[in-house]
Protein backbone atom coordinates (compact mmCIF):
# COMPACT_ATOMS: atom_id res chain seq x y z
CA UNK A 1 0.00 0.00 0.00
CA UNK A 2 2.75 2.51 1.17
CA UNK A 3 4.61 1.65 -2.50
CA UNK A 4 1.35 2.20 -4.02
CA UNK A 5 0.95 5.68 -2.49
CA UNK A 6 4.36 6.45 -2.81
CA UNK A 7 4.13 5.69 -6.87
CA UNK A 8 0.86 7.49 -7.20
CA UNK A 9 2.70 11.14 -5.95
CA UNK A 10 5.76 10.16 -8.32
CA UNK A 11 3.56 9.87 -10.67
CA UNK A 12 1.55 12.62 -10.36
CA UNK A 13 4.85 15.51 -9.92
CA UNK A 14 6.17 13.77 -13.11
CA UNK A 15 2.88 14.59 -14.94
CA UNK A 16 2.75 18.26 -13.48
CA UNK A 17 6.17 19.39 -14.91
CA UNK A 18 6.06 16.79 -17.89
CA UNK A 19 2.75 18.53 -19.35
CA UNK A 20 3.76 21.83 -18.45
CA UNK A 21 6.30 22.78 -21.32
CA UNK A 22 7.43 25.74 -20.54
CA UNK A 23 8.51 24.56 -16.77
CA UNK A 24 9.37 21.15 -18.41
CA UNK A 25 12.45 23.15 -21.06
CA UNK A 26 13.31 25.83 -18.40
CA UNK A 27 14.13 23.40 -15.51
CA UNK A 28 15.44 20.07 -17.67
CA UNK A 29 16.66 21.23 -20.88
CA UNK A 30 17.59 25.43 -20.72
CA UNK A 31 20.73 24.55 -18.63
CA UNK A 32 21.88 22.24 -21.12
CA UNK A 33 21.66 23.98 -23.62
CA UNK A 34 22.67 27.32 -22.46
CA UNK A 35 26.14 25.47 -20.88
CA UNK A 36 26.59 23.87 -24.87
CA UNK A 37 26.36 27.03 -26.24
CA UNK A 38 28.78 29.49 -23.27
CA UNK A 39 31.16 26.62 -23.71
CA UNK A 40 31.00 26.60 -27.72
CA UNK A 41 31.55 30.42 -27.82
CA UNK A 42 34.29 30.41 -24.98
CA UNK A 43 36.16 27.48 -26.92
CA UNK A 44 35.64 29.29 -30.33
CA UNK A 45 36.87 32.89 -28.54
CA UNK A 46 39.55 30.67 -27.28
CA UNK A 47 40.82 29.08 -30.59
CA UNK A 48 40.52 32.61 -32.12
CA UNK A 49 43.19 33.96 -29.54
CA UNK A 50 45.77 31.15 -30.34
CA UNK A 51 45.14 31.46 -34.29
CA UNK A 52 45.97 34.94 -33.85
CA UNK A 53 49.28 34.54 -32.51
CA UNK A 54 49.96 32.70 -35.75
CA UNK A 55 49.57 35.96 -37.46
CA UNK A 56 52.73 37.59 -39.31
CA UNK A 57 53.57 40.86 -38.01
CA UNK A 58 54.93 43.38 -40.62
CA UNK A 59 57.72 45.33 -38.85
CA UNK A 60 60.34 48.18 -40.04
CA UNK A 61 63.92 47.86 -38.85
CA UNK A 62 66.63 50.43 -38.80
CA UNK A 63 70.35 48.66 -38.67
CA UNK A 64 69.87 45.21 -37.81
CA UNK A 65 72.40 44.01 -36.16
CA UNK A 66 74.36 40.79 -37.35
CA UNK A 67 73.86 39.45 -33.74
CA UNK A 68 70.40 39.39 -34.59
CA UNK A 69 70.41 38.59 -38.28
CA UNK A 70 67.53 35.40 -37.13
CA UNK A 71 64.90 38.15 -36.96
CA UNK A 72 64.41 38.10 -40.62
CA UNK A 73 64.12 34.40 -40.51
CA UNK A 74 60.90 34.40 -38.16
CA UNK A 75 58.16 33.02 -39.91
CA UNK A 76 55.98 35.30 -37.82
CA UNK A 77 57.63 38.43 -39.05
CA UNK A 78 57.84 40.13 -42.66
CA UNK A 79 60.52 42.60 -42.58
CA UNK A 80 61.83 45.67 -44.27
CA UNK A 81 64.77 47.81 -43.56
CA UNK A 82 64.94 51.26 -43.00
CA UNK A 83 67.58 53.16 -45.84
CA UNK A 84 68.08 55.80 -43.21
CA UNK A 85 67.60 57.87 -39.55
CA UNK A 86 65.63 60.55 -41.14
CA UNK A 87 62.76 57.75 -42.49
CA UNK A 88 61.92 56.91 -39.17
CA UNK A 89 59.38 59.33 -38.91
CA UNK A 90 57.97 58.42 -41.60
CA UNK A 91 57.42 54.42 -40.50
CA UNK A 92 56.04 56.11 -37.09
CA UNK A 93 53.45 57.51 -38.88
CA UNK A 94 52.47 54.39 -40.74
CA UNK A 95 52.86 52.60 -37.53
CA UNK A 96 49.92 55.18 -36.30
CA UNK A 97 48.03 54.42 -39.20
CA UNK A 98 48.18 50.76 -38.67
CA UNK A 99 49.76 50.55 -41.87
CA UNK A 100 52.79 49.04 -40.21
CA UNK A 101 52.76 46.45 -36.80
CA UNK A 102 56.54 48.15 -35.30
CA UNK A 103 59.21 49.76 -36.02
CA UNK A 104 62.68 48.70 -34.36
CA UNK A 105 65.72 51.03 -34.11
CA UNK A 106 68.95 49.77 -33.00
CA UNK A 107 72.37 51.84 -32.23
CA UNK A 108 75.15 51.16 -34.73
CA UNK A 109 77.36 50.07 -32.00
CA UNK A 110 75.03 46.90 -30.78
CA UNK A 111 77.03 44.15 -32.34
CA UNK A 112 80.08 45.71 -30.33
CA UNK A 113 78.61 45.69 -27.03
CA UNK A 114 77.14 41.88 -27.39
CA UNK A 115 80.58 40.72 -28.19
CA UNK A 116 81.95 42.90 -25.17
CA UNK A 117 79.47 41.23 -23.17
CA UNK A 118 80.32 37.44 -24.59
CA UNK A 119 84.12 38.49 -23.13
CA UNK A 120 82.99 39.23 -20.21
CA UNK A 121 84.05 42.72 -20.89
CA UNK A 122 82.30 45.79 -19.27
CA UNK A 123 80.27 47.59 -21.54
CA UNK A 124 76.89 50.00 -21.36
CA UNK A 125 73.53 48.19 -21.81
CA UNK A 126 71.97 48.57 -25.33
CA UNK A 127 68.93 50.11 -25.87
CA UNK A 128 66.57 48.92 -28.01
CA UNK A 129 63.50 51.53 -29.11
CA UNK A 130 60.51 49.52 -30.57
CA UNK A 131 57.55 51.66 -31.93
CA UNK A 132 54.04 50.44 -31.83
CA UNK A 133 50.70 51.58 -31.53
CA UNK A 134 48.55 50.27 -28.45
CA UNK A 135 45.37 51.40 -30.42
CA UNK A 136 45.67 48.09 -32.34
CA UNK A 137 46.00 45.12 -31.13
CA UNK A 138 47.88 43.44 -33.66
CA UNK A 139 50.52 45.94 -33.08
CA UNK A 140 50.15 45.18 -29.74
CA UNK A 141 50.53 41.69 -29.98
CA UNK A 142 53.91 42.45 -32.01
CA UNK A 143 55.25 44.29 -29.64
CA UNK A 144 54.68 41.46 -27.00
CA UNK A 145 56.41 39.30 -29.97
CA UNK A 146 59.38 41.12 -30.41
CA UNK A 147 59.78 41.80 -26.85
CA UNK A 148 59.53 38.14 -25.92
CA UNK A 149 62.28 37.48 -28.86
CA UNK A 150 64.36 40.27 -27.32
CA UNK A 151 64.54 39.22 -23.94
CA UNK A 152 65.17 35.65 -25.16
CA UNK A 153 67.95 36.84 -26.87
CA UNK A 154 69.30 38.74 -23.88
CA UNK A 155 68.83 35.72 -21.69
CA UNK A 156 71.18 33.53 -24.03
CA UNK A 157 74.31 35.89 -24.17
CA UNK A 158 74.58 35.06 -19.80
CA UNK A 159 73.03 30.98 -20.84
CA UNK A 160 74.99 28.41 -18.26
CA UNK A 161 72.00 25.58 -18.30
CA UNK A 162 69.82 24.41 -20.78
CA UNK A 163 66.73 22.46 -19.40
CA UNK A 164 65.03 20.30 -21.87
CA UNK A 165 66.86 22.03 -24.75
CA UNK A 166 66.91 18.53 -26.64
CA UNK A 167 63.71 18.92 -28.76
CA UNK A 168 63.01 15.29 -27.47
CA UNK A 169 59.28 14.42 -25.32
CA UNK A 170 60.23 15.11 -21.50
CA UNK A 171 56.68 15.17 -20.09
CA UNK A 172 56.24 11.36 -19.36
CA UNK A 173 52.22 11.70 -18.66
CA UNK A 174 50.03 10.57 -21.70
CA UNK A 175 47.52 12.82 -23.02
CA UNK A 176 44.90 11.16 -22.00
CA UNK A 177 46.25 11.91 -18.48
CA UNK A 178 47.14 15.03 -18.71
CA UNK A 179 43.30 15.60 -20.33
CA UNK A 180 41.52 13.89 -17.16
CA UNK A 181 43.68 15.69 -14.72
CA UNK A 182 42.86 19.13 -15.97
CA UNK A 183 38.64 17.48 -16.38
CA UNK A 184 39.07 16.74 -12.50
CA UNK A 185 39.83 20.17 -11.63
CA UNK A 186 37.24 22.17 -13.32
CA UNK A 187 34.08 19.44 -13.82
CA UNK A 188 33.43 18.87 -10.36
CA UNK A 189 32.98 22.56 -9.48
CA UNK A 190 30.60 22.61 -12.91
CA UNK A 191 28.13 19.86 -11.93
CA UNK A 192 28.13 20.61 -8.12
CA UNK A 193 26.86 24.15 -8.97
CA UNK A 194 24.79 22.79 -12.07
CA UNK A 195 22.70 20.08 -10.12
CA UNK A 196 22.18 22.63 -6.99
CA UNK A 197 20.44 25.34 -9.25
CA UNK A 198 18.66 23.08 -10.72
CA UNK A 199 17.23 21.46 -7.11
CA UNK A 200 16.73 25.16 -6.71
CA UNK A 201 14.42 25.34 -9.71
CA UNK A 202 12.67 22.48 -8.96
CA UNK A 203 12.11 22.50 -4.97
CA UNK A 204 10.02 25.51 -4.10
CA UNK A 205 7.50 25.23 -7.26
CA UNK A 206 6.98 21.63 -6.00
CA UNK A 207 6.38 22.25 -2.38
CA UNK A 208 6.54 26.15 -1.45
CA UNK A 209 4.38 26.35 -4.85
CA UNK A 210 1.74 24.06 -3.93
CA UNK A 211 1.50 25.70 -0.21
CA UNK A 212 0.66 29.19 -2.14
CA UNK A 213 -1.33 27.85 -4.56
CA UNK A 214 -3.48 25.65 -1.75
CA UNK A 215 -3.34 22.81 -3.27
CA UNK A 216 -1.03 21.21 -0.34
CA UNK A 217 -4.05 21.02 1.53
CA UNK A 218 -5.56 18.58 -0.65
CA UNK A 219 -2.85 16.15 -0.22
CA UNK A 220 -2.70 16.49 3.18
CA UNK A 221 -6.19 15.23 4.02
CA UNK A 222 -5.64 12.20 1.74
CA UNK A 223 -5.54 9.39 3.55
CA UNK A 224 -1.84 9.38 2.60
CA UNK A 225 1.53 8.90 5.09
CA UNK A 226 3.17 12.11 5.55
CA UNK A 227 6.05 9.66 5.08
CA UNK A 228 5.23 8.40 1.89
CA UNK A 229 4.46 12.28 0.70
CA UNK A 230 7.80 12.99 1.42
CA UNK A 231 9.62 10.06 0.09
CA UNK A 232 7.29 10.76 -3.07
CA UNK A 233 8.60 13.89 -3.15
CA UNK A 234 12.12 13.86 -2.93
CA UNK A 235 11.92 10.89 -5.56
CA UNK A 236 9.86 12.55 -8.34
CA UNK A 237 12.32 15.86 -8.09
CA UNK A 238 15.29 13.49 -7.68
CA UNK A 239 14.09 11.76 -10.97
CA UNK A 240 13.64 15.44 -12.62
CA UNK A 241 16.66 16.95 -11.18
CA UNK A 242 18.37 13.76 -12.72
CA UNK A 243 17.56 14.03 -16.09
CA UNK A 244 18.33 17.95 -16.33
CA UNK A 245 21.66 16.98 -13.87
CA UNK A 246 22.58 14.35 -17.65
CA UNK A 247 21.02 16.87 -20.20
CA UNK A 248 23.72 19.50 -18.31
CA UNK A 249 26.42 17.21 -18.18
CA UNK A 250 26.38 15.25 -21.84
CA UNK A 251 26.28 19.22 -22.78
CA UNK A 252 29.52 20.32 -20.95
CA UNK A 253 31.19 16.90 -22.48
CA UNK A 254 30.05 17.73 -26.30
CA UNK A 255 31.40 21.35 -25.53
CA UNK A 256 34.82 20.60 -23.66
CA UNK A 257 36.92 19.44 -26.95
CA UNK A 258 35.55 22.93 -28.18
CA UNK A 259 37.47 24.44 -25.34
CA UNK A 260 40.51 21.80 -25.39
CA UNK A 261 40.45 21.87 -28.99
CA UNK A 262 41.79 18.60 -28.24
CA UNK A 263 40.13 15.34 -30.60
CA UNK A 264 41.53 13.25 -27.55
CA UNK A 265 38.90 14.38 -25.29
CA UNK A 266 35.98 11.56 -26.19
CA UNK A 267 33.75 9.55 -23.70
CA UNK A 268 35.75 6.64 -24.50
CA UNK A 269 38.55 8.11 -22.27
CA UNK A 270 36.67 6.54 -19.99
CA UNK A 271 35.20 2.84 -18.56
CA UNK A 272 31.86 1.25 -17.69
CA UNK A 273 33.07 1.00 -13.65
CA UNK A 274 33.96 4.89 -13.94
CA UNK A 275 30.67 5.68 -15.28
CA UNK A 276 28.90 3.31 -13.16
CA UNK A 277 30.53 5.03 -10.05
CA UNK A 278 29.80 8.50 -11.41
CA UNK A 279 26.17 7.54 -12.22
CA UNK A 280 25.75 6.73 -8.20
CA UNK A 281 27.67 9.40 -6.84
CA UNK A 282 25.71 11.80 -8.44
CA UNK A 283 22.41 10.18 -8.07
CA UNK A 284 22.87 10.10 -4.29
CA UNK A 285 24.14 13.82 -4.45
CA UNK A 286 20.80 15.04 -6.48
CA UNK A 287 18.88 13.25 -4.06
CA UNK A 288 20.71 15.43 -0.57
CA UNK A 289 20.47 18.63 -2.83
CA UNK A 290 16.75 18.22 -3.77
CA UNK A 291 16.13 16.71 0.44
CA UNK A 292 17.91 19.95 1.31
CA UNK A 293 15.96 22.23 -0.77
CA UNK A 294 12.30 20.66 -0.24
CA UNK A 295 13.19 20.96 3.92
CA UNK A 296 13.77 24.91 2.86
CA UNK A 297 10.59 25.12 0.66
CA UNK A 298 8.48 23.50 3.05
CA UNK A 299 9.73 26.10 5.76
CA UNK A 300 8.51 28.63 3.32
CA UNK A 301 5.36 30.30 2.49
CA UNK A 302 5.61 31.33 -1.23
CA UNK A 303 7.87 30.29 -4.27
CA UNK A 304 9.15 33.46 -4.16
CA UNK A 305 10.42 33.36 -0.24
CA UNK A 306 11.67 29.49 -0.30
CA UNK A 307 14.19 30.80 -3.84
CA UNK A 308 14.96 33.28 -1.68
CA UNK A 309 15.82 31.20 1.53
CA UNK A 310 17.88 28.86 -0.82
CA UNK A 311 20.23 31.28 -2.72
CA UNK A 312 22.46 31.75 -0.03
CA UNK A 313 23.41 27.89 -0.66
CA UNK A 314 24.31 28.48 -3.53
CA UNK A 315 27.93 30.06 -2.65
CA UNK A 316 28.09 27.66 -0.45
CA UNK A 317 27.65 24.62 -2.86
CA UNK A 318 30.57 26.53 -5.05
CA UNK A 319 32.97 26.78 -2.06
CA UNK A 320 31.88 23.20 -1.54
CA UNK A 321 32.46 22.62 -5.36
CA UNK A 322 36.04 23.90 -5.11
CA UNK A 323 37.43 22.37 -2.01
CA UNK A 324 39.09 19.28 -4.39
CA UNK A 325 41.29 21.70 -5.57
CA UNK A 326 42.82 22.60 -2.39
CA UNK A 327 42.05 19.52 -0.27
CA UNK A 328 43.46 16.80 -2.74
CA UNK A 329 41.46 13.78 -3.22
CA UNK A 330 44.65 11.44 -2.28
CA UNK A 331 45.17 12.98 0.95
CA UNK A 332 41.41 12.42 1.92
CA UNK A 333 40.80 9.44 4.41
CA UNK A 334 37.60 7.41 4.43
CA UNK A 335 36.23 8.43 7.13
CA UNK A 336 36.11 11.88 5.65
CA UNK A 337 34.12 10.75 2.81
CA UNK A 338 30.91 10.36 5.39
CA UNK A 339 30.45 14.07 4.94
CA UNK A 340 27.54 14.96 2.42
CA UNK A 341 28.56 16.84 -0.95
CA UNK A 342 32.33 17.24 0.20
CA UNK A 343 32.39 13.71 -0.60
CA UNK A 344 30.50 14.10 -3.38
CA UNK A 345 33.26 16.25 -5.07
CA UNK A 346 36.11 14.21 -3.65
CA UNK A 347 34.77 11.03 -5.23
CA UNK A 348 34.16 13.18 -8.78
CA UNK A 349 37.65 14.37 -8.32
CA UNK A 350 39.61 11.06 -7.95
CA UNK A 351 36.64 9.34 -10.59
CA UNK A 352 37.38 12.09 -13.76
CA UNK A 353 41.28 11.80 -12.84
CA UNK A 354 41.06 7.85 -13.46
CA UNK A 355 42.31 7.58 -9.70
CA UNK A 356 39.52 6.64 -7.58
CA UNK A 357 39.04 4.01 -5.22
CA UNK A 358 35.33 2.49 -5.04
CA UNK A 359 35.63 1.90 -0.94
CA UNK A 360 35.70 5.60 -0.96
CA UNK A 361 32.65 6.17 -3.70
CA UNK A 362 30.44 3.32 -1.82
CA UNK A 363 31.31 4.91 1.86
CA UNK A 364 30.26 8.26 0.31
CA UNK A 365 26.82 6.99 -1.97
CA UNK A 366 25.71 4.81 1.66
CA UNK A 367 26.48 8.46 3.76
CA UNK A 368 24.48 10.34 1.59
CA UNK A 369 21.66 8.06 1.41
CA UNK A 370 21.44 8.23 5.35
CA UNK A 371 21.75 12.13 4.95
CA UNK A 372 18.48 11.39 2.92
CA UNK A 373 16.30 9.47 5.03
CA UNK A 374 17.27 12.00 7.72
CA UNK A 375 16.19 15.05 5.72
CA UNK A 376 13.04 12.60 4.38
CA UNK A 377 12.08 11.69 8.07
CA UNK A 378 12.35 15.56 8.74
CA UNK A 379 10.13 16.92 6.10
CA UNK A 380 7.74 14.24 7.05
CA UNK A 381 7.26 15.53 10.94
CA UNK A 382 7.02 19.14 8.66
CA UNK A 383 3.91 17.89 6.87
CA UNK A 384 2.45 16.46 10.34
CA UNK A 385 2.86 20.08 11.11
CA UNK A 386 -0.03 22.63 10.92
CA UNK A 387 1.79 25.19 12.37
CA UNK A 388 4.50 24.90 9.27
CA UNK A 389 1.88 23.79 6.44
CA UNK A 390 -0.53 26.51 7.12
CA UNK A 391 1.72 29.57 7.55
CA UNK A 392 0.26 31.34 5.35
Amino acid sequence: MRLKNINAIIKKELTRFITDKRLLFVSVFMPGIMIFLMYSLLGAYINGSEKKEETSYHIAVYHLPESLATLKSLKNVEMESMGEAGQLKEYQSQVRSEKLDAAVVFSDTFDSSMKAIKEGRPTKAEEISIYYNSGNDKSKAAYAYLQSYFNSYESSLFNALDINAGGGQYDLASDEKGIAKTLSGLLPMLIMTILFSVCMSLAPDSIAGEKERGTITTLLVTPVKRSDLAIGKILSLGILAMASGIFSCLAIILSMPKIFGSDQLKASMYGGKDYFFLLLVVLSTILVMIAITCLISANARSIREASTSIAPLTFAVIMIGFSGMFIPYTETTTAMYVIPLFNSVQCLTAIFAKDFRAVNCVVATISNIVCVILMTMGLAKMFNSERVMFNR
